[in-house]
């Protein structure tokens, strides 16, 4: 007997029975059994369980159930909604000129673009990054003069267009009012209409992901050798935009071949015209790419650099910490990977063998330390997870301070809570596969594989980026995917209210918490970085370059005042003023940023660079400024250096010293290789060989204080205070701040009984630091000294 059966001959004697009662009696789910009372009654489920209370609400339930708004209306209010935001979001974006310019990777493409419209399409060297969006820029700035306005409309057209696409996969994947709700949260998105305002590709990469696994559903219904053709067409232009996506081509092949609804032609024809249509756009660039460079490079190399920047030994998993060799900076980026990978190999590499020694040498790292390697690759799936928007260029939170817009929409928290409780729902949940069922008369079966092929999707997108570093611009292309999941949560607690299943409260409300302790887990470069800091020295970093001095130093200077530790401010602003020839105001600035960075050994170039433009500032010295603000600071690509760091880093002593010893070698007595290997010799208590090191070091520059301080540490160990005294004197006229010199150098004179110079540095040290409590033993200790007169006073 069937259970409806059942159940009506229970209702005769139970005729009070409800769905709960019946639910509990039969082992169903509340949903089910309202179902079936409703067949009984020759009802709908909604009449059953609508109260007047619900009444109120009705017209949400319309819209989540879509009965009001048709495909087509749909369709316009979602556009409507988006385009009205990201108008409202672009006019007052351009009442701040500030946060209108070009800067890191915007400018590195807007330059490029030039470039190609300069010197033609072909260009002269192999492409280190993927070339589709310069292209693109290069056409727009082409057909008119106010191209990246252009660029930006384009932009925010396709971010209008993305919530519709969204709303058709949420649609097929599960239902209409589950697409329906994704699409509301892709049109009100935050990040995604900041982005859509910014010369960057990160627009083009969500809109043509979406896109392309919306046109991938079509292609498993179709199944013909044209839908299949036209797919890897556009999985090529998608690999162009952003080569993370080649990817899906060895996975949709596998897909192809372990379908069982294909036989085995089918699979074969359908596999060949993908691949056809893939190597169509791609061939293309790949013969280009052997035509200027005669090297094999299908679209571009730089997969070998990103590969190892996020697992070098001392990779935190983020943007943020890179290899000492390769300075963050787009200009720069394929300069270091290319001579630093030279340098290794003892010859001029190619690039598709720079691409692999990087990739080989991230492997050869994570096997040497495996423990860090599964480290960092959980602290990335967290940083995946963060509500953070952390930024490698522009930064949300810092233009959320100028447009209250970006504070109001939802940001990624939201999203990011939501769509992992969804997909716990979505792949545990018989009531919510049930209920979608009902809806969509879709078997179970279906839903399932569909929830999983969508799952399919993130996950191999995540796989990929946490074999990279990561920031919150990566994670972008994964929202509207993760959205879909959001809307599943949203719909399943508005169908749980509207039949008043209470007993769901429970354990969605434990999953949402989980789901939100997660997406808020402290990590610990968020409390490193100050990103409105950043913001604003990326915005004078701009104007320095571009040589507009002025209001570079005003940037600058309101860095230092929301920082007052951001040391490369106080670099940039020491440029600027010996460029300006205000010697002072740059003994200031290179005087605060060795306290700040005192292991940073180029700002003591910056100081000798100082001292000899305070005795004479010849043409020489202005050239060697200005080029230091046009091209950064110049890079020695000392492997030996760089893997004796890796070794110290490891507490490895021995192969360290063998690596050090090879660099003072190669390169004639670096100070970074003379330093570091005094350090060993001392740790093995080899002072005399220690003291060779860091003499030799200040004869390369007299100015390489740390080398003085560590010299003078070694004699006043040996209590030689006599020949500590020159050092610390040395230090002390320039920085006293640094590290211990004020006290060592007070102590050294009291040791040597030089009351006379001593009872200056002394007095000058305890009002300095009698307000520090980390300073207050040694305060305490000279107070004392003074009170029995041991040392004259003022």
């Amino acid at each position: 007997m069937k259970k409806t059966e059942k159940i009506k001959k229970y209702l005769k004697d139970n005729p009070l029975a409800d769905k709960k009662r019946i639910a509990k009696k039969f082992k169903l789910n509340h949903l089910v059994a309202l179902d079936i009372l409703a067949e009984i009654n020759n009802e709908s489920p909604d009449a059953i369980a609508k109260t007047k209370k619900e009444n109120k609400f009705s017209f949400l339930a319309d819209i989540f159930n879509n009965k009001v708004i048709s495909n087509k209306n749909a369709y316009f209010f979602l556009f409507g909604l988006a385009g009205i935001l990201r108008i409202f979001y672009a006019l007052k974006l351009n009442t701040f000129p500030q946060l209108n310019i070009e800067i890191l990777d915007a400018q590195y493409y807007v330059d490029w673009a030039k470039k190609i419209n300069t010197y033609g399409v072909l260009g002269d060297k192999i492409f280190f990054t993927e070339p589709l969006y310069a292209y693109f820029l290069a056409m727009i700035l082409k057909i008119s003069t106010h191209g990246l306005i252009l660029v930006r409309i384009l932009q925010m057209i396709l971010g209008s267009l993305l919530p519709i696409v969204i709303m058709k996969i949420g649609e097929k994947i599960f239902s209409r009012p589950i697409g329906f709700i994704a699409g509301i949260i892709v049109a009100v998105y935050a990040p995604f209409i900041f982005y859509e305002n910014l010369i960057l590709k990160t627009s083009l990469e969500i809109f043509s992901l979406a896109g392309f696994f919306w046109f991938f559903l079509f292609m498993l219904e179709k199944k013909s050798n044209k839908t299949y053709l036209i797919g890897g067409l556009l999985l090529g232009i998608l690999s162009l935009i952003k080569g993370n996506n080649i990817i899906f081509f060895p996975a949709i092949l596998l897909i192809l071949y372990y379908s069982k609804k294909l036989i085995t032609k089918e699979k074969r024809a359908l596999s060949l015209f993908f691949a056809l249509g893939f190597f169509l756009v791609i061939s293309p660039i790949t013969l280009r790419n052997y035509i200027v460079g005669k090297d094999f490079v299908p679209t571009n190399y730089s997969i070998g650099i990103v590969t190892y920047q996020g697992n070098w030994w001392g990779s935190d998993g983020s943007t943020a910490m890179v290899p000492s060799f390769f300075r963050p900076h787009p200009k720069y980026e394929e300069t270091d990977a290319r001579e630093m990978a030279n340098a290794y190999a003892g010859k001029n590499l190619s690039p598709s063998k720079i691409s692999s020694f990087w990739i080989g040498k991230a492997i050869s790292e994570s096997f040497s330390d495996p423990i860090r390697f599964l480290k960092n690759l959980f602290v990335k799936l967290l940083m995946l997870l963060n509500y953070h928007e952390l930024s490698d260029d522009y930064s949300f939170d810092f233009y959320a301070k100028f447009i209250i817009l970006l504070k109001v929409l939802p940001g990624f928290l939201i999203v990011s809570t939501l769509a992992i409780t969804g997909m716990l729902l979505a792949l545990f949940s018989n009531d919510l596969k049930w209920t979608i069922s009902k809806k969509t008369n879709t078997s179970l079966q279906e839903i399932s594989k569909k929830t999983k092929l969508l799952l399919s999707v993130i996950g191999v997108y995540v796989l990929v980026l946490l074999i990279s570093n990561i920031n919150s611009r990566y994670r972008m292309p994964l929202v509207p995917f993760l959205s879909i999941f959001s809307a599943v949560t949203i719909w399943h607690i508005w169908i749980k209210i509207k039949n008043k299943l209470w007993e769901f409260i429970p354990i969605t409300s434990i999953l949402i918490t989980l789901s939100a302790g997660l997406s808020m887990f402290p990590l610990p470069i968020y409390g490193a970085i100050n990103e409105d800091a950043n913001a604003y020295h990326q915005i004078g970093s701009y104007y320095i370059e571009n040589k507009d001095f002025e209001r570079a130093k005003l940037y600058f200077e309101k860095t230092i005042e929301i920082d007052k530790n951001y040391a490369w401010a106080y670099k940039n602003l020491f440029l600027i003023n010996m460029q300006k020839g205000d010697l002072k105001e740059a003994e200031k600035n290179i005087k605060e940023v060795i306290i700040i960075r005192s292991d940073d050994l180029s700002n003591y170039e910056n100081l000798a660079l100082l001292k000899n433009a305070q005795k004479e500032l010849t043409t020489e010295i202005k050239d060697q400024i200005n080029k230091s603000i046009s091209d950064g600071t110049p890079n020695i690509y000392d492997t030996d250096s760089y893997e004796a760091s890796r070794y110290l880093s490891a507490k490895d002593s021995k192969k360290a010293e063998q690596f050090l010893l090879k660099s003072l070698e190669k390169f004639n007595n670096p100070p970074n290789s003379l330093i570091a290997l005094a350090s060993v010799k001392r740790a093995s208590n080899s002072n005399d060989e220690a003291i060779k090191y860091l003499s030799l070091a200040i004869e390369k520059n007299p100015y390489l204080l740390p080398a003085r301080y560590n010299l003078a540490n070694i004699y006043i160990e040996q209590k030689n205070y006599q020949l500590a005294i020159p050092q610390l004197k040395e230090i002390y006229d320039i920085t006293p701040e640094l590290g211990q010199t004020w006290s060592n150098l007070a102590i050294a004179y009291i040791n040597t009984k030089n009351s006379a110079q001593a009872s200056p540095v002394i007095n000058d040290y305890i009002k300095r630091y009698q307000d520090d409590p980390t300073k207050k033993e040694m305060v305490d200790k000279f107070q004392k000294l003074i009170s029995q007169s041991k040392t004259p006073t003022n």
